[in-house]
């Protein structure tokens, strides 16, 4: 079953996998049959780091089988469950959220949204690990409309985000867990640096 799973990553990520236990093997018997060579050492060596690094990438970068997306069209009114995982921002319409989707339709689900709360129907923002079953309309981030302005659709790509979501309608859910002191305190620290780099002259790209 293993080898199976291993063998289903793409071709590139083999190839690097096998130049990496190859320049491990070399780098071994260089080690223990010779002093001399150091530079071709410590090239096999760092070689070795190259399968690490591509698995890595390609776990982060890969969706799971039932991520939303497998589930849902663009442009589509839907019903979510989401846990608020970040306060984003706030502007004179909305409250913006990191959120982790736990369901779609009520199927089990995985994968991060933005989150659009509307400022007129609600009046306090969510707290962080609040849960709740929400409907409203989904479709990806819009890519910059100006040549060479700051690419916010990209950026999010980046964090794993390429959807949007709009609350229209929310109904809580109670939290089944109880966040940690130390985990709030960590939460409470982000939050008040994220302010603070918020009301600093810095230009958008560099406070994101």
């Amino acid at each position: 079953m293993a080898l199976s799973s291993f063998w289903s990553y793409p071709l590139t990520t083999l190839w690097l996998v096998c130049i990496g236990l190859f320049g491990l093997a070399l780098s071994l018997l260089f080690f223990f049959k010779s002093t001399t060579y150091a530079l071709l050492k410590t090239s096999l060596l760092y070689l070795c780091f190259l399968p690490l690094g591509a698995l890595c990438y390609l776990n982060y970068y890969t969706d799971k089988p039932n991520h939303f997306k497998q589930l849902i069209t663009e442009k589509k009114n839907v019903s979510l469950q989401l846990e608020i995982l970040r306060f984003n921002n706030s502007n004179s319409f909305s409250h913006v959220y990191y959120a982790q989707v736990k369901a779609v339709e009520g199927q089990p689900s995985s994968g991060k949204i933005l989150v659009y709360q509307d400022r007129k129907e609600a009046t306090l923002p969510f707290d962080l690990g609040t849960q709740f079953v929400a409907r409203g309309l989904l479709k990806s981030i819009s890519p910059p409309k100006n040549p060479g302005g700051f690419n916010f659709k990209r950026f999010m790509a980046q964090q794993k985000i390429d959807f949007q979501f709009s609350i229209q309608t929310a109904v809580l859910l109670p939290n089944k867990t109880e966040m940690g002191y130390f985990k709030r305190g960590l939460i409470k620290c982000k939050q008040y640096v994220r302010q603070q780099l918020a009301k600093s002259p810095l230009r958008p790209q560099s406070k994101q």
